[in-house]
């Protein structure tokens, strides 16, 4: 049987486990004492969904011919932070500019600024739900004395307001949305990565 974390075989001495659960748990304790925390399960090369776990980790050993994990570790947060930062301050200084490209009949780059905000808002939505794996290791995520549930529901609106206006080719008020409440929004999320670091 062969054995990998994050797509690297492992060397692993099986001690009396009898159940795919059995080596996971083993090996998420071994992953834990390295400062990683276990994010998804692959079983035969079959990546395990949530709920499939506990039939596949009930699954006898006999039979299962690999079994690997992928990790996140508090370094790898802090790699994802970094880069964030960037792409949200840089975020900050173009939003605003989507109004003008599009009148000024630079579509592509308005939409690749919206693609960037589309990827920055999903790097904070995987980061976020591992931050209290490393308990210690980051502050609380400062959301301008908003929960991520309260700020990204208000955040949603907002984006809901945006994507109206672009679909309306209503240019007034998608600047309107970009300027006075999506650019203090992203501020408000860059500060919060910006603490990570």
């Amino acid at each position: 049987m062969e054995f990998f974390v994050n797509g690297d075989k492992i060397d692993i001495t099986l001690e009396g486990e009898r159940t795919a659960g059995d080596v996971l748990m083993g090996m998420e304790r071994a992953c834990a004492a390295e400062g990683a925390a276990v994010t998804g399960v692959h079983i035969d090369g079959k990546r395990i969904s949530a709920g499939e776990l506990e039939a596949e980790a009930a699954r006898p050993l006999e039979g299962i011919s690999s079994i690997g994990v992928t990790t996140i570790s508090a370094g790898d947060i802090k790699e994802a932070a970094r880069k964030l930062a960037v792409d949200l301050d840089d975020l900050v200084r173009t939003v605003p500019e989507i109004p003008a490209q599009l009148q000024g009949g630079k579509k592509r780059e308005a939409y690749k600024t919206i693609e960037s905000l589309t990827a920055a808002i999903d790097t904070v939505c995987v980061i976020l739900p591992w931050l209290p794996r490393f308990p210690g290791r980051f502050p609380p995520f400062n959301l301008g004395g908003k929960t991520p549930e309260e700020f990204f529901n208000g955040f949603t609106s907002v984006l809901s307001a945006m994507c109206t206006a672009l679909q309306d080719n209503d240019i007034v008020m998608l600047g309107d949305v970009a300027e006075y409440e999506v650019c203090p929004a992203l501020s408000t999320l860059a500060s919060a990565v910006k603490e990570l670091l």
